[in-house]
């Protein structure tokens, strides 16, 4: 939210979000920081306990080692319950119509195909499938709070092995069906997309989430490391050629004219009327455009884009290496090391890449978006400037700034009005 605002992408619009919500980068940094503040105190707070025993032994007797104690499980129930009541606590700011919203969005992308896909359902989509592992420790988090505490021997040994103290049934069976759905989930938004639109590219999106759903059955029902190795490369470069090109939409020729016009050396007159826009260059006709050989609305989108040349170059290089390591959360964690230190390790690796990676993605997504109507969602290619910040201030836009951009709209609209639908317009 913080690097859309500071570049002028109105993801607000482009979402859907209520004008009249308020929730800003500070609120959502403040709720993030808080839940992994508490992590860190009751993480730390059970790591004294189980060294120096500063709670009561409770049956520990009964547990696989004398340092067991039923109170243990206090620590995950509290967290559980904090984060619970975090997000159903009222509050001025996170209203309760917003979060409803967001469950009818999420809703929305369950239920599909029956529901038409919006930009932010799509978005929405997308983000549950990086859910995918963390979805899997419902289950485990679950059998661990609803075992007899403290663990006996044969508990502790099953979560040793497996990582978790579930049935052998949740492993095989609904481990694989929680992974699959997210993806399953957005396979049916682009068969509804293709159905509404009738644009082949939906079916070769869907092919994608096709492809990750093969890597969820292989890995879940074959030994074979060699089918894994293959099936797992292909959906990998599937995605990453697909976040590059169509997702973002860069690839070589968006590059190639990005770079061309961060060389051309502007006027110092041009560069300060440009840097006094708030928002994005007024439209022009596509006669006016220096670049003759690029296709309609590819060179408006090439000067529209937000962010520098090098860190294009630099978001494709890390999103492929993290695709590499995203595929790896479709597989079992028993297929990837035998060490249970390990696998938590690499656990937290991945989650945390994954993090980074989808919010690159995200904004770069939403970018593109603004810029080309991508996924034509939006009748006209123009979005409007946003007025206020999410903190409820205006922005930092001088009043000079936001007249500049009314005449140019004005400039445009008169010409429009005049000429009707006999102007050709970059729509999607």
């Amino acid at each position: 939210a913080r690097v859309c605002e500071d570049n002028h992408i109105n993801h607000c619009f482009l979402l859907g979000v209520d004008p009249r919500c308020h929730i800003g980068p500070n609120f959502l940094f403040v709720a993030a920081a808080s839940l992994s503040s508490l992590w860190i105190m009751l993480f730390g707070m059970y790591i004294i306990d189980y060294k120096w025993m500063v709670l009561p032994e409770v049956m520990s007797k009964s547990g696989y080692n004398k340092r067991s104690n039923v109170l243990f499980m206090l620590y995950p129930s509290i967290l559980l319950l904090s984060t619970i009541c975090l997000a159903i606590w009222p509050s001025h700011t996170c209203r309760n119509r917003y979060k409803k919203a967001v469950l009818q969005s999420v809703g929305r992308t369950c239920l599909a195909p029956l529901y038409s896909v919006s930009f932010a359902d799509n978005l929405v989509g997308d983000v549950l499938t990086s859910l995918a592992k963390p979805l899997q420790e419902v289950p485990a988090t679950l059998c661990y709070l609803w075992q007899y505490h403290p663990l006996p021997k044969d508990a502790v040994e099953k979560f040793v092995l497996h990582g978790n103290t579930c049935p052998q049934w949740e492993q095989s069976i609904l481990a694989p069906m929680i992974a699959g759905a997210p993806f399953l989930f957005r396979l049916m938004q682009c068969a509804r997309r293709f159905a509404d639109t009738q644009d082949s590219r939906h079916l070769w999106n869907l092919g994608k989430y096709t492809a990750s759903l093969l890597v969820i059955i292989v890995t879940s029902t074959s030994s074979s490391t060699g089918l894994i190795i293959v099936v797992s490369t292909i959906a990998t470069l599937y995605a990453a050629v697909w976040d590059v090109f169509l997702d973002w939409g860069l690839g070589l020729p968006g590059i190639s004219r990005l770079w061309s016009r961060a060389r051309q050396r502007l006027s110092p007159a041009s560069c300060e009327a440009w840097s006094a826009l708030p928002v994005s260059p007024p439209l022009l006709m596509e006669e006016d455009r220096e670049d003759k050989g690029a296709k309609p609305g590819e060179t408006l989108a090439a000067e529209q884009r937000r962010f520098s040349v090098r860190f294009y170059w630099l978001a494709i290089i890390f999103d492929v290496a993290a695709r590499s390591t995203w595929v790896l959360t479709l597989m079992p964690v028993t297929l990837l090391s035998d060490d249970i230190v390990q696998r938590a390790l690499l656990q937290t690796w991945i989650a945390s890449t994954e993090i980074a990676r989808r919010t690159l993605w995200a904004i770069l997504r939403i970018e593109n978006e603004q810029v080309t109507n991508a996924s034509g969602f939006r009748e006209f290619l123009w979005v409007p400037w946003k007025m206020n910040s999410a903190e409820g201030t205006t922005t930092s836009a001088s009043s000079a700034g936001a007249s500049k951009e009314a005449a140019g709209v004005l400039a445009l609209a008169v010409p429009l009005l005049a000429a009707g639908p006999a102007l050709p317009l970059p729509l999607r």
